[in-house]
């Protein structure tokens, strides 16, 4: 294990309290790319130098470092650019050793568009955050009875305004369009009464906007 210094520890340790996050979060096999980077990252190749020399605060709370790098492995990946590495991505499976020395091999390979990924906070777009904004908008509705405007401030590629357009399994029924993403939240205590919501208008701002079919 290389290791020489306070910015290289506190890059290390950044990566190890990513893995606890993502164990609890159910995402094993991110958990352990997070350790085996902080354990066997090196600054071997560009990409483990800009890690290891980070300039700014690497943890969750503020750059999400690990996120970064382990997003733009698992870009490259989705864009079935390194074959190696998808070999080893589930739900295939490789040993520790297997594992971090296609992660290498990729960090070395595709270094310019790692590094370049490694610029922008990680985007984070999933829909399953609609199931907390259901109930609210719900309740809302019957209150009001009027129809909803919705404006959303960082809506990366705006996949949670469109909360309305997702099916959902509640304890006392199902709610929305017959659509093929289907969000079952894990409920407790009374679930909102079902009824329909309008959307008048709605509309999202973001630093980085981002095209979910590009």
């Amino acid at each position: 294990m290389f290791d020489a210094g306070p910015v290289q520890q506190t890059v290390r340790d950044a990566f190890r309290d990513q893995a606890k996050s993502c164990e609890r979060l159910g995402s094993p096999f991110m958990a352990r790319l997070c350790r085996l980077a902080a354990d066997r990252l090196n600054v071997e190749n560009p990409v483990g130098r800009r890690v290891l020399s980070w300039p700014g605060h690497p943890s969750a709370d503020a750059d999400a470092l690990a996120l970064r790098l382990f997003g733009a492995l698992h870009a490259l990946v989705l864009l079935h650019r390194d074959e190696a590495l998808e070999r080893c991505y589930p739900p295939n499976d490789a040993d520790d050793a297997a594992l971090w020395t296609v992660c290498e091999g990729a960090l070395a390979r595709h270094a310019d568009f790692i590094l370049e990924r490694l610029r922008s906070a990680p985007q984070t777009n999933k829909v399953r955050r609609s199931g907390a904004l259901l109930p609210g908008f719900l309740t809302i509705a019957g209150l009001l009875g009027k129809g909803l405007v919705l404006s959303e401030i960082g809506a990366c590629a705006g996949l949670n305004l469109h909360w309305d357009r997702y099916r959902y399994a509640l304890p006392n029924g199902l709610w929305g369009d017959d659509a093929a993403v289907v969000i079952t939240p894990e409920w407790h205590g009374d679930a909102p009464k079902l009824r329909p919501v309008e959307i008048v208008e709605r509309a999202g701002c973001d630093l980085n906007p981002l095209e979910p079919s590009g």
